[in-house]
């Protein structure tokens, strides 16, 4: 992954925030949550950057307009899969890292360690993390350190919602596995193209 491409997920409503500001755009001392993803995206010195956008686009691109950014519409908010192949036109030859707009904690240094897994990895690599109470995230179903599934929480049956394993939604791709992308089917609880399908 020696050159790659950045792309941040930030087109949701985050309907469970109650809000009609963009989930992306509420604060956190101060800024907005995406700023502090752009941030660090940023110290990575990757390619390019593409933002996609979708809920109130109009309030995020012109809060980042600044940051010398690329943007992509995702029109109708259908999953994560569906996200990044709105950004499918803007994305060079380079390998593809996958950030969301809502994760402000993550840092540069913990991606420069994934991005180093990732170029040990078949293609594809996922960051995961053990929480204490799960609920609510989609559960990561290993084999040693290969993932074999990633579960929604609404598809989970009773004994994969014990597993406290969780996807953070951080991923790196080969750029030549993009395709299969467009092979995820919507065949779920949500009716959505979920991107954790291409395992």
């Amino acid at each position: 992954m020696s050159q790659y491409e950045i792309v941040i997920l930030a087109a949701g409503k985050g309907k469970r925030m109650y809000s009609k500001r963009p989930k992306i755009l509420h604060e956190i001392m101060g800024k907005p949550m995406i700023e502090y993803v752009v941030a660090e995206a940023k110290k990575l010195f990757s390619s390019k950057i593409v933002v996609v956008t979708g809920h109130e686009k109009q309030l995020v691109e012109e809060r980042l307009r600044d940051d010398g950014l690329l943007f992509a519409a995702q029109e109708e908010q259908k999953g994560t899969a569906h996200a990044l192949l709105a950004a499918e036109a803007m994305i060079g030859k380079g390998d593809l890292l996958v950030l969301y707009g809502d994760v402000p904690l993550i840092r540069a240094e913990t991606l420069q360690s994934f991005i180093a897994f990732f170029r040990r990895s078949e293609g594809v690599a996922f960051m995961t993390t053990e929480v204490s109470d799960p609920t609510g995230y989609g559960r990561v179903i290993l084999e040693g350190e290969e993932i074999r599934d990633i579960v929604e929480d609404a598809d989970a049956d009773e004994n994969q919602k014990k597993v406290s394993e969780i996807n953070t939604g951080i991923c790196a791709l080969r750029r030549d596995i993009l395709p299969l992308v467009k092979e995820v089917k919507a065949e779920n609880a949500k009716g959505e193209y979920y991107l954790t399908d291409i395992c």
